[in-house]
């Protein structure tokens, strides 16, 4: 009897086992090594997404690398051409400023002008100067009033003046206006009986340094007459200094 019931408990100890067995065998389950290979699967994933991301960053890096090349280069050339506008400009400043300094020049006239007034006598030899003594406007200071010669501060065309003022009592004065040994023109006052005064006029073209005065010609001795309504004068101006 006590062997029969210790056949029976082994049996069900037997079934329960197979039992539990039979259980655990039909049910899923999760393994040690099945979650480490989905964790493996997760981590080769990742290190493949970061390898990924890496690369692109490496291309966005490299792009960029580029383009601050580009823009650097750009810089350089856009700076190397304004140096060069910048420098042209200069110089295109400075050849006008001389152009503008060259037509100023060209068509500024300086203000030379003179005129005097008294010759130092009434009674002028032949082939004397009349040097007029009392200088009443001289821009340039060209007029010696003790030489009676004007000298040229520049080149240009002049206009002269020279009015005389004869003596009554059949007087004459011949008399020309000189540029150097030429006389530029002649003038001849004569009369009888009355006194009067007269002018000659001359443009003539001067270089630099020429010297221009009133020269009696021939005379007959006091031919002039200097009173407060009868001035004999000596005047000249700068037309041009071309």
């Amino acid at each position: 009897m006590k062997y029969c019931k210790t056949v029976h408990s082994l049996r069900t100890f037997i079934l329960i086992i197979l039992l539990l067995q039979g259980k655990t065998h039909g049910e899923p389950h999760c393994s040690k090594f099945h979650y480490e290979e989905q964790t493996l699967k997760k981590i080769i994933h990742l290190e493949f997404q970061m390898e990924r991301l890496k690369s692109e960053m490496e291309n966005t890096q490299k792009r960029t690398m580029d383009m601050l090349n580009e823009l650097e280069n750009f810089k350089e050339t856009l700076s190397t051409e304004f140096n060069g506008i910048k420098e042209q400009n200069r110089l295109d400043l400075e050849n006008r400023s001389e152009d503008f300094r060259i037509l100023k020049d060209s068509v500024s006239i300086p203000v030379i002008a003179f005129q005097s007034r008294n010759p130092s006598t009434i009674n002028p030899k032949s082939g004397d100067k009349i040097v007029f003594t009392v200088t009443l406007h001289d821009s340039a200071n060209s007029y010696d009033n003790k030489t009676g010669i004007f000298t040229a501060p520049v080149s240009g065309t002049y206009l002269f003046n020279v009015q005389l003022c004869l003596a009554s009592g059949t007087k004459y004065i011949h008399y020309a206006i000189y540029v150097e040994s030429t006389a530029v023109t002649n003038t001849l006052l004569y009369d009888s009986s009355q006194r009067f005064c007269n002018s000659a006029t001359a443009i003539v073209y001067l270089r630099k340094d020429d010297g221009v005065y009133t020269k009696a010609i021939s005379t007959n001795g006091n031919a002039l007459r200097e009173a407060g309504y009868e001035w004999n004068m000596f005047s000249g101006v700068l037309l041009n200094n071309k």
